[in-house]
């Protein structure tokens, strides 16, 4: 009788720390996650579960969330587009100058400014960055594996490809090492590159 007592204790004690979790992982925030269909999925905090939150009629390749969680930076084969995850808004971002991108799987191709007033993309020459204005400016340095905004928005650490031979293609810095663009002021009136500083 007292085996079977502590063999209930013992279940009981193993079992309230998993009935008192509101979700079966635990999560500090929400995941977003991107399936090999394109489709992105939410894995929501308790009882939220999971959503797909593809924009619709989109094969997405690459995303980005805004710093306030509403917004959605998407690309697609060719363009890259805003979807707004509360009400359901799309709006083209751009349709033009966003080509595949070179390094899909293996780092971040879209990225919010810290502020939410720019996006930034890899492109096949480097990166371009779309302004919410409409403007937009281009870094011509190769082709990048990955990019991102340091938390002033000023610089863009950037992963840039190296070659077979260890060097790195566009760029002089070491190999298999981010390097730091500083982001140009625009100059009052202009429009376009922002490699011109």
């Amino acid at each position: 009788m007292r085996r079977l007592a502590l063999l209930l204790v013992a279940v009981l004690m193993l079992a309230a720390p998993i009935a008192g979790q509101e979700d079966g992982l635990n999560l500090p925030a929400e995941l977003y996650t991107l399936k090999r269909d394109g489709t992105i999925q939410r894995i929501g905090l308790g009882a939220a579960g999971v959503s797909d939150v593809t924009p619709p009629g989109a094969l997405t390749l690459d995303f980005g969330l805004s710093p306030d969680g509403v917004w959605m930076a998407y690309r697609t084969d060719g363009a890259v587009g805003l979807y707004n995850m509360r009400t359901g808004e799309q709006r083209p971002l751009d349709t033009t100058g966003a080509s595949y991108p070179p390094y899909r799987g293996r780092g971040q191709s879209v990225a919010w400014s810290p502020q939410g007033d720019a996006v930034a993309y890899t492109t096949e020459t480097g990166l371009r960055i779309a302004v919410l204005d409409g403007s937009f400016g281009d870094i011509v340095i190769g082709p990048l594996i990955s990019l991102n905004w340091s938390p002033d928005g000023q610089f863009w650490p950037l992963r840039p490809r190296t070659t077979s031979g260890g060097s790195t293609a566009g760029s002089r810095t070491a190999p298999n090492r981010l390097s730091c663009t500083r982001r140009c002021p625009r100059r009052a009136g202009q429009r376009g590159s922002a490699a011109v500083c």
